[in-house]
Order: structure tokens, then sequence, then C-alpha cells
């Protein structure tokens, strides 16, 4: 079995768009994480709120923030993971994402 170099980083689906595309919230980024649909390991669409693990690696247009890659699902997330409130307004996810 070989290892991944690569370092996985955990986030969850912030936005999803039906043209394919979306971004990731990770609270080691400071901005939110773009990510195509070509990069996405699930059968399923992504789900807002769901959790994922993903690489970063470099965007196809120059000048442009690193996006998001080999991005999976986490499976056992459990109900818990899709019962955390998403704002779509001023209050982003992970601002209060451990408040319970």
């Amino acid at each position: 079995m070989s290892s991944e170099t690569v370092e996985r980083k955990q986030g969850r689906v912030k936005k999803f768009f039906p043209a394919g595309y979306g971004f990731l919230f990770c609270v080691d980024i400071p901005v939110d994480v773009f990510f195509h649909m070509n990069h996405w390991r699930s059968a399923d669409e992504p789900v807002v709120g769901q959790q994922v693990t993903f690489s970063l690696g470099p965007s196809k247009f120059p000048g442009h923030a690193d996006q998001a890659m080999m991005i999976r699902p986490v499976i056992n997330a459990g109900l818990e993971a899709l019962a955390k409130p998403i704002h779509d307004d001023a209050i982003e996810i992970g601002v209060n994402g451990g408040a319970a």
C-alpha cells in the first residue's frame, strides 16, 4: 500500500453550484477554497455542510489561489454533520462551528 505524501486538509462544503463547482471552508485557510467536480471523488453530489478531506493544488488559472483536489467526503460523519447550521449571509461556516 503506498502512502500519500500530499498533506490532507479537512473542511466542509460551503457552497455548491449546479454548474459543477463550489467552495470549501477550512479553518486552516483564511479564504474559501474553490473546487471543481473533476476533483470530487464520490458518485454523490456535494451537499452544503458535508465534511470532506482534500489536498491543495495549483489553479489552472495563473494568479489564482490554490484549489481543492482529490476531495473525498467523510463517510462516517453521521447526521451531526448535516445538522450544523450553514448560513449564506455575513456569518460563515466555522465561525461558531464548535459551539454546542
